[in-house]
C-alpha cells in the first residue's frame, strides 16, 4: 500500500473496498461497482492487487493450519487469523476481517479442511 497521506488506497478506503469485495467468497463485480460508485476506477488496479493479497494471504493461513492439524476453529485461532492477515496488511480492520473470516470458514467447509 502506498505510504502517501492523500492516496486512494488509504486504510479506510481498502476496509470499505474489502467489505464490498468479499461477502462468503471474493467477487470482483462487487468491487469494480463499489470502485464505480466512490469514483475510484481509475485506481481499480492497485486496489485489486492488495484485496488480492489480503485473500491470498487468508487462504495462505487456512489451508497451512489445516495442514498443520489445526483442530477446531475457536476464538483463540480466530485471533491468530486476524492477526496473522493484519501483519502482513495493516490496514485491515476487524469489521473488514470479518468478510476475510467468512471467506475462510466457506474455505473450511468447501474443502472439507476440518478447521
Amino acid at each position: 500500500m502506498p505510504a502517501a497521506s492523500d492516496s486512494p488506497l488509504s486504510a479506510e478506503s481498502l476496509n470499505a473496498a474489502l467489505l464490498a469485495y468479499v461477502a462468503t467468497f471474493p467477487a470482483p463485480e462487487r468491487l469494480r461497482a463499489h470502485l464505480e460508485a466512490n469514483g475510484l476506477t481509475e485506481h481499480a488496479a492497485p486496489f485489486e492487487l492488495e484485496l488480492k493479497a489480503a485473500t491470498r494471504s487468508a487462504e495462505a493461513f487456512i489451508y497451512a493450519a489445516a495442514a498443520a492439524g489445526q483442530e477446531k476453529w475457536d476464538a483463540a485461532f480466530n485471533e491468530r487469523f486476524f492477526q496473522a492477515v493484519a501483519a502482513q496488511h495493516p490496514w485491515i480492520s476487524r469489521e473488514a476481517f470479518k468478510r476475510l473470516e467468512s471467506f475462510g470458514q466457506y474455505l473450511n467447509w468447501h474443502d472439507g479442511l476440518g478447521l
